[in-house]
């Protein structure tokens, strides 16, 4: 199905660490940050408003 064209993308993809750093923002752990927040019991409205703040 999917999973061998994927597969055939990983085994050649070439990774640059330098330019991953480049593009790294807060935009892309926003998620994770929220997910971490709400598990801990802060409520989803709260961790959304506080989320938002820091990735503008």
């Amino acid at each position: 199905l999917t999973l061998p064209p994927v597969a055939g993308a990983v085994e050649t993809a070439t990774f640059v660490p330098e330019r991953m750093l480049e593009v790294m923002n807060a935009q892309l752990l926003a998620t994770d940050l929220a997910d971490y927040l709400v598990r801990r019991g802060v409520p989803f409205r709260t961790t959304h408003e506080v989320v938002g703040r820091l990735v503008r």
